[in-house]
């Protein structure tokens, strides 16, 4: 017999840093682990997932605001049934990436629920996860870097006014990479040749002040939804960051 889960893989920009929502168990197993719990007889996974993750975290989305990462059942991925031969637990994992989160409040079966920077769940020091939830976050880690470079996601994480510099920004967080590794000059050149309002950006005709007394113009999110070419991630290389070349 097999049971079935959701969890749920949330990440937000804070301190310009990127983090995931994780609860602290209240149960078996205790420890940190990602949002989420058993589907509901007549309960769609991605309401599952929604209700589950506003349960334990206080966070409320959109089904919209959700993506389905893949499904996990490994015979041992839950030790609770590791003694009930024939039983086992598959999750169906989502991921999502919003911006101003709310901050999270522990509920239902969690003692607390807490924003993590990524960083924290890498490494030879790294936070230990219950379950397999080392490796979903993984997975949707590498998602969501991946989904940057084909998709538009980006520019709703940066207000409803941003500057190009801004939207490199993210890039950079999300990305894990410097300001030397994301060449400035060539991010603006790609983002500018998708511009419009059925673009990547949309061009506001206003300015903010930046350093040095220049002028950086202001945008806003555009309707277009894919990146084509892609701004692929820099190769690590040293060349400066390139984008939309060949890896």
């Amino acid at each position: 017999m097999s049971y079935v889960t959701t969890d749920v893989v949330l990440f937000t920009i804070r301190d310009d840093t990127l983090q995931v929502v994780l609860v602290e168990r209240g149960g078996n197993p205790p420890g940190y682990a990602l949002p989420g719990g058993f589907l509901e007889e007549d309960e769609d996974l991605d309401r599952c997932a929604i209700r589950e993750l506003a349960e334990e975290t206080g966070i409320r989305l959109k089904r919209t605001d959700l993506r389905q990462l893949a499904s996990y059942g490994a015979p041992d991925r839950d030790p609770r049934y590791l003694d009930r031969p024939g039983e086992r637990v598959v999750t169906v994992a989502w991921w999502g990436i919003v911006p101003n989160l709310p901050e999270p409040r522990g509920g239902s079966d969690a003692r607390r629920a807490l924003l993590v920077p990524v960083a924290r769940l890498q490494g030879r020091r790294r936070l230990a996860l219950a379950f397999d939830h080392a490796l979903i976050f993984r997975d949707a880690l590498e998602r969501v870097r991946a989904t940057l470079e084909n998709e538009t996601i980006a520019n709703r994480l940066c207000g409803v006014a941003f500057t190009i510099p801004e939207l490199r920004r993210v890039y950079e967080v999300v990305w894990n990479c410097s300001a030397g590794e994301l060449s400035a000059k060539n991010f603006e050149r790609r983002v500018r040749n998708l511009e419009g309002p059925d673009g990547f950006v949309e061009d506001l005709g206003r300015v903010r002040a930046g350093g040095r007394g220049r002028s950086l113009r202001l945008y806003r999110a555009g309707a277009g939804t894919r990146i084509h070419p892609p701004l692929l991630r820099p190769d690590g290389k040293g060349e400066g960051g390139r984008i939309g070349g060949r890896r």
